[in-house]
């Protein structure tokens, strides 16, 4: 049976015509309703707030073309290269965005760093060239130990070159996929997990001397690495490195 809204009856001609009429129809199993809602345009009308839009992430091919526009020798790789972008906004850098560009060739992965604030794009290469274009060309804070420690996480894994990975235990190394069929590569994954276990350690960070100590570990090219990073409120960082453990059966990443 049809419901009709009693507000309809008394509308005189002249409301009427400025009123308009929905109907919606709803269909159950073995009846239909029919409800109908008055809308009247003199009304102010509700604002329902669905919050900021979300944006796309940036294209490969967007990233060239501004690569072109600066004349980036970067340009032509990642225009012609299948990858993807990954995008992070760096509190530690005021808020600059991290672009990290992943591009695919033949039985390898190529990763770009790039650092962008307001018109400014910077390439960050690798190693202490790297740390010096981030403290030369940005306003980095590190204020207190959470973000210090965050911030060496990045700045490693910024500046850092082929094979790279943070871990923060054994089950965190990247070892080669087991083949079953493969008894000795098994053995050699066994063996490797085996002598890793209590060599990898959880990162940590402390105050000491007005700087912040940093200890991170990473499975660096086939080797497993200590970083002992001492970085100033600046972000200038001091780095000492410490092999833990070499030829191991990991992935490698060009």
């Amino acid at each position: 049976m049809a419901y009709i809204s009693n507000g309809l009856w008394r509308l005189t001609p002249r409301r009427a015509a400025s009123v308009l009429l929905a109907c919606s129809i709803v269909l159950g199993m073995r009846s239909a309703t029919v409800a109908c809602v008055l809308y009247d345009p003199n009304e102010t009308p509700k604002v329902v707030d669905l919050g900021p839009t979300p944006v796309p992430p940036m294209t490969t091919k967007e990233l060239a073309e501004i690569l072109r526009k600066a004349r980036m020798p970067q340009a032509e790789a990642v225009a012609t290269l299948p990858g993807f972008v990954q995008e992070s906004t760096l509190d530690f850098l005021g808020g600059a965005t991290y672009l990290k560009v992943t591009l695919d060739r033949a039985f390898r992965s190529e990763i770009y760093h790039f650092v962008r604030k307001d018109d400014r794009l910077n390439f960050i290469p690798p190693g202490r060239e790297g740390w010096n274009e981030i403290v030369n060309h940005f306003d980095v804070s590190v204020r207190d130990p959470d973000t210090a420690l965050r911030y060496v996480q990045w700045l490693l894994d910024a500046t850092s070159e082929g094979s790279f990975w943070l871990v923060q235990s054994v089950d965190g190394v990247p070892f080669l996929p087991e083949n079953r069929e493969d008894k000795s590569h098994q053995a050699r994954i066994a063996e490797a997990r085996a002598k890793l276990e209590g060599k990898v350690e959880a990162p940590r960070v402390e105050a000491k001397e007005g700087v912040y100590l940093v200890q991170q570990d990473a499975v660096v090219g086939r080797s497993l690495v200590r970083y002992t990073v001492r970085v100033s409120k600046l972000g200038l960082p001091t780095v000492e490195t410490t092999t833990l453990a070499e030829d191991l059966p990991v992935v490698s990443v060009g």
